[in-house]
């Protein structure tokens, strides 16, 4: 649940270069798609809590990932959002499960 699932992290033995991984595959897809996909021309001045908290909610696939974008590789038991990363484990395993024409459909929490 630290380093997700990605073959190069999940390959590597030192955690520095675990991490290390994950910034290439991050910068290489995530901030290249989300700049395409919200139409964003600067993505280091763009206001993540105005933008995302009208948007629904967004799951990332890989939890080595969501963990690099939020700048925590804590183990779970001292992680304040290990809620949120069994939700994602769990996700995950419902979106492997699927097949190719079903889709998932997902509710925010009502708070």
């Amino acid at each position: 649940m630290l380093y997700g699932g990605y073959p190069k992290p999940v390959l590597t033995e030192d955690k520095e270069e675990k991490i290390h991984q994950l910034k290439e595959i991050y910068t290489s897809y995530i901030e290249k798609d989300i700049k395409n996909f919200l139409k964003i021309e600067n993505v280091p001045k763009f206001n993540k809590q105005k933008e995302i908290t009208k948007s629904p909610k967004i799951y990332f696939q890989d939890p080595g990932l969501r963990n690099f974008s939020v700048k925590d590789f804590r183990i779970l038991e001292l992680r304040e959002d290990k809620s949120k990363l069994v939700e994602l484990a769990i996700l995950s395993e419902i979106v492997k499960n699927l097949s190719i024409l079903q889709e998932v459909f997902l509710l925010e929490d009502p708070e």
